[in-house]
């Protein structure tokens, strides 16, 4: 009977829940306390808090008509529209049951992205309990921490690996729940681009055409719209204060060490074995796999999502909560193309990932 329910989408819920009630608990039971709203931006008081990005969301999920005044920079958080028109839809326009539903989708994406994990680890007839670093990957948390959309970005992403390779129109639903996913968080384009690369490898030029159309197209227009709307395109490498992708190779890694060493041996020290050792085995991995002409789905798409990880901008480098946030994808890639290739090793390292929830003991944001 433990046995039955012993599975890690149920560890995964527990452990989400028990950390959202922690959370709710420090800020006396106030769901808003996810969402880190600012005066700045709430009230627009130049100087005061600063408040979190999720803030932004939770302005498009209550007024999208209104919300542009109280954002940083509107183009780029609008672009990520799914999770607020989500929160919103499943509220029924009611403002005091947003906050909630923002907490629950995420909630709801985390133990979601642990059942596909577990299904695409067992397909590959891999211990289903290295999903669970997927499931509780501390950048998973955070995100649900501060009302962010990165959790509902790597479920639509797993899942439209997960049906890909699906009878009949399987790929036409990975298209779709791709294209779902670049509305909620752009960098899922990464992924897509490494399918689209698959197909093309196979010589499905048929379906590479149908499918990028899917992907880029109804984003593309969106885009258009939002030039319209904002005088610029959504595209971009942050909000206030972002700085740009770089050009050469952890370039954003090497501004930090020239800005602070302090800050750059923190970084190296907690988020080496993270974030930097795991990208630069995955690169090394993928790059042999490659060469020898094993172009697999699992081995783009990992190698695209790592690669990206040397150009990150500064601004992103210098923050370790921007960082764990955007490597989910790498994460989750990681130990299923590990599973792909039976890598007992390197499955066995993921695990070494759970270690980072201590970042979790003393909240980074409340004080």
């Amino acid at each position: 009977m433990v046995k039955k329910f012993s599975s890690p989408w149920l560890v995964t819920l527990l452990v989400a829940m028990f950390y959202t009630g922690w959370i709710l608990q420090l800020g006396g039971g106030d769901p808003l306390t996810f969402a880190e709203i600012g005066t700045r931006f709430s009230t627009g008081d130049p100087h005061g808090s600063e408040g979190y990005d999720g803030q932004f969301f939770y302005f498009i999920a209550v007024d999208p008509t209104t919300a542009p005044a109280h954002i940083d920079v509107p183009a780029y958080r609008f672009q990520r529209i799914l999770y607020p028109l989500l929160a919103r839809l499943l509220a029924f326009g009611q403002i005091d049951l947003i906050p909630w539903m923002m907490v629950g989708i995420n909630l709801a994406a985390m133990v979601g992205t642990a059942v596909v994990a577990q299904r695409l680890l067992t397909g590959h007839r891999v211990n289903r309990w290295y999903a669970l670093p997927i499931g509780l990957y501390v950048g998973q948390l955070l995100s649900l921490r501060v009302d962010l959309p990165e959790p509902l970005a790597l479920f639509l992403m797993l899942a439209s690996l997960w049906v890909f390779d699906q009878p009949r129109f399987g790929w036409l639903w990975s298209a779709v729940l791709l294209a779902l996913a670049v509305f909620t968080k752009e960098t899922m384009l990464i992924t897509g681009a490494a399918i689209l690369i698959y197909l093309v490898k196979q010589k499905e030029f048929r379906r590479a055409a149908i499918f990028g159309a899917i992907l880029v197209g109804p984003f593309a227009l969106y885009q258009i719209y939002l030039f319209d709307r904002f005088g610029r395109f959504g595209l971009g490498s942050g909000g206030a204060g972002a700085t740009p992708f770089e050009l050469l190779p952890l370039g954003g890694l090497v501004r930090v060490a020239q800005t602070s060493g302090t800050a750059f041996l923190l970084f190296t020290l907690i988020l080496g074995p993270i974030v930097l050792w795991p990208a630069a085995w995955a690169l090394f991995s993928t790059a042999k796999n490659l060469w020898a002409g094993r172009w697999q789905l699992w081995t783009l798409a990992l190698s695209l999502n790592a690669l990206v990880i040397l150009f990150l901008p500064t601004s992103t480098f210098r923050e370790p909560l921007a960082m764990v946030r955007f490597t989910g994808p790498l994460v989750a890639l990681t130990i299923l193309y590990s599973a792909q290739i039976r890598s007992r090793r390197a499955l066995n390292y993921s695990f070494l990932w759970l270690a980072a929830l201590v970042l979790l003991v003393k909240d980074p944001l409340l004080q």
